[in-house]
């Protein structure tokens, strides 16, 4: 079979595993499952009730294992896939005729802020402004994220806007569902001590409660210090499962009602990004790098820390401290972003300009 004629399958089935595989080549630089056995097994162990009355959506759904996965366990009342791969169009096609547009495709970059605001606009999505004291039900996204330090910084920016409150995070707490490389994962879970510790740690942790659904087996191992709570239950999945032959790890993130910080956010986010720069440095040595009169900042850090200790041994409550008293630092910069540190989200707040610096655009 060749071309689109491998894609143009019955709803109910798909060629096999090695021949989706063989196709997929075709399609660089995208997290593809290739395993629909895998795709069923999470599908049924995963509590879809929440969203009986909500919309998912879906961004790369690619051969689209999850969207039938889900639609036969769970039959959600909209189901919306932000498709741009022409590629795919065909199956995307077949699930929007075959449930009456229940299923909805739509050819849309999910990399793109502007996307989200036309499916609002026209209709096709329709969450509700809904209190912080529940999670959302009325909308989950399900995200798989690019190979690569590309993916690694879109989930990053999706993380960011947890405590900002802004892109789908303005209508509540929105539950996120995201496929990331293992390693991407390990990053986002390790605790206090570890060396891979860095800022998305500290947001992640700070904002979210974390769930691993699935995971290769022994992953996370790695992850210094993490909460074993996140690994209850785990399905296992292997290499084999993907095109590119890599291990990938499916992430729950229910933002939290409260961030554990109560600093503001563009000053705890100044504190990660200039701190972590050098994150097994001790913390005193690292405040001294913010600039001049340092030495009076060091004097306003609160008694119970212990500036001895490395950045990356610090949890995000004694983060939030360092913070506070930066705060309150005199000599503290007016304008805490440079140049290419700010997202395009903060410069262009309505999300006007579309554009999520390009990542993962195609040429």
């Amino acid at each position: 079979m060749r071309g689109t004629q491998l894609l143009r399958t019955n709803f109910e089935a798909l060629p096999s595993q090695a021949k989706l595989a063989a196709y997929a080549v075709h399609v660089p630089k995208r997290t593809l499952m290739v395993n629909q056995d895998l795709a069923n097994r999470i599908a049924k162990a995963y509590d879809w009730s929440y969203y009986k009355n909500g919309d998912i959506l879906e961004m790369n759904p690619g051969f689209g294992l999850f969207t039938r996965a889900i639609w036969e366990v769970a039959k959600p009342r909209r189901h919306v896939l932000m498709e741009p791969h022409k590629k795919f169009i065909p199956i995307m096609e077949d699930f929007d005729a075959k449930t009456e547009g229940r299923i909805k495709y739509r050819s849309l970059e999910g990399y793109d802020w502007a996307t989200y605001d036309k499916l609002i606009a026209d209709g096709t999505i329709k969450p509700e402004h809904q209190s912080m004291e529940k999670v959302n039900d009325s909308l989950l996204l399900f995200a798989s994220m690019p190979s690569g330090a590309t993916g690694e910084a879109l989930a990053v920016q999706f993380l960011c806007t947890l405590p900002r409150r802004n892109w789908i995070q303005k209508y509540g707490r929105v539950r996120m569902l995201i496929w990331m490389k293992t390693k991407s994962a390990d990053r986002l879970l390790v605790g206090p001590g570890g060396h891979t510790r860095a800022r998305p740690t500290i947001i992640a942790q700070a904002c979210a409660d974390m769930r691993v659904i699935a995971s290769p087996k022994g992953a996370h191992m790695g992850a210094f210090n993490y909460d074993e709570a996140t690994m209850k239950g785990v399905i296992e999945t292997t290499p084999e499962d993907w095109r590119q032959r890599d291990e990938y790890t499916l992430v729950e993130f229910t933002p939290k009602e409260k961030p554990l910080f109560s600093s503001n956010f563009a000053e705890f986010d100044y504190i990660l990004r200039n701190l972590f720069i050098l994150r097994a440095t001790a913390m005193e040595k690292s405040l001294r790098m913010l600039g001049s009169g340092s030495d009076s900042l060091i004097k306003c850090m609160p008694s119970g820390l212990d500036l001895s200790k490395p950045v990356n041994m610090y949890s995000v409550e004694e983060l939030d401290q360092v913070t506070q008293a930066f705060s309150k630092w005199p000599f503290k910069p007016t304008e805490l972003f440079e140049r290419g540190w700010t997202s395009d989200r903060e410069k262009d707040p309505k999300g006007e300009s579309g554009i999520v610096k390009n990542i993962g655009r195609k040429k």
